[in-house]
């Protein structure tokens, strides 16, 4: 039974509980996400002030969950890392008992906005269904197993992946992957490619703010304890075709940022690069590869598993969930999709952006985009 909360930063979590959080994720297999690490939870530390961690504990002081975020203005909660955390987590133990409103209480916070919660035992969101669920890689058995039945879903999948392949080798040069791949110059090229199809589309370049590129470059420098950043790349003789950056820990690898070369998009190298990293899973030690709760179609031929997950926004009243479409009146369909892609654009701002000159620059960019979108969509 938890009978007390204390709150931290992330600076000042000592080693034992550091220990007993990483127990909690071994013992729990839906909590072996790098997100929910507390190594994660210090790079964001480092980076961010209002960075905190509530640690919920028995009368005998022995630390019985974790719960990592950012404690913003009006007494609103983040998860930590946001928007780059796709997935968030109250990690405890099995038979922890934790009031959520007395949780809430303690960390002084009202509301706290998720995305992709993950509540095996109920903690945050008892008796809420499952709203969704991230899609992921995972290797049971021999990388080539698992690409065998990628075959057998999507045989049109595997001879696209040799013909493309075959193309691009012979017009570029041989294709090759590097994992991990150390040289910063092809990650700023990667960063470059993926801030430039987010101003494209219309959404926020998150990519742009200070203390992102901090933690994206303190990432690429860690590798300690089987935790940092992790960049794979694919490469057509000595050019840059395509890659993915993101965070590592142990066998498990959750990427943020994949893009590729505008140029060679007729070779669909966002394709060959993903079935190329299957196949070396195993010789860097992955046995899970995280691709997301968005609904890319791409992700159809890839992902044969899923993590039911929660999104909404808990608030301190007994742990309620609320969810976007609870709060949205009926709104004729495309009006509905273009009120839901702004949102998410506000909430990236929101989330990414610490001062009112950047939310605001953030806001305006965003409302342009969706006005140009919709004239696009509507000429005349």
């Amino acid at each position: 039974m938890v009978h007390r909360f204390d709150i931290l930063h992330p600076s000042e979590l000592d080693e034992a509980d550091a220990r007993a959080w990483r127990a909690f994720q071994t013992a729990t297999p839906v909590f072996s996400n790098p997100l929910l690490s507390p190594q994660f939870a210090q790079a964001v530390g480092l980076v961010r002030e209002d960075a905190r961690i509530a640690i919920c504990r028995s009368g005998a002081g022995s630390a019985q969950g974790f719960l990592a975020y950012h404690k913003r203005p009006s007494a609103f909660a983040r998860p930590i890392g946001a928007p780059l955390s796709d997935l968030q987590a109250l990690v405890s133990a099995p038979q922890a008992a934790v009031d959520a409103s007395a949780l809430f209480g303690a960390a002084g916070v009202r509301a706290f906005k998720i995305n992709g919660l993950i509540d095996p035992y109920g903690l945050l969101t008892r008796g809420y269904e499952t709203q969704g669920a991230s899609r992921r890689i995972v290797l049971n058995d021999q990388a080539s197993d698992f690409l065998d039945q990628m075959r057998a879903r999507t045989p049109n999948g595997a001879k696209n992946f040799k013909r493309y392949s075959r193309r691009l080798a012979h017009d570029v040069g041989e294709l090759r992957l590097v994992a991990p791949d150390r040289r910063s110059a092809s990650l700023a090229q990667l960063l470059a490619w993926k801030s430039a199809q987010l101003r494209q589309t219309g959404l926020h370049d998150f990519l742009a703010v200070q203390w992102i590129q901090n933690l994206l470059q303190r990432l690429f420098a860690t590798s300690q304890d089987g935790f940092g950043g992790l960049f794979m790349a694919l490469y057509a003789g000595e050019r840059l075709v395509a890659g993915q950056f993101g965070v590592r820990l142990g066998a498990h690898f959750h990427p943020w940022i994949a893009a590729m070369d505008p140029d060679l998009k007729a070779y669909s190298p966002g394709s060959l690069f993903q079935w190329m990293a299957i196949e070396a899973m195993p010789r860097l030690g992955l046995n899970i590869y995280e691709l997301g709760a968005q609904g890319d179609h791409w992700k159809n031929m890839f992902a044969l598993d899923a993590l039911p997950i929660r999104a909404g926004t808990i608030t301190g009243a007994a742990g309620r969930l609320t969810t976007a479409g609870e709060r949205m009146y009926e709104q004729p369909a495309q009006k509905m999709e273009s009120l839901a892609r702004l949102r998410r654009r506000l909430d990236h701002i929101a989330a990414s952006e610490l001062t009112l000159t950047g939310r605001t620059r953030g806001v305006i960019d965003a409302l342009i985009g969706l006005e140009r979108r919709n004239a696009a969509r509507n000429p005349g």
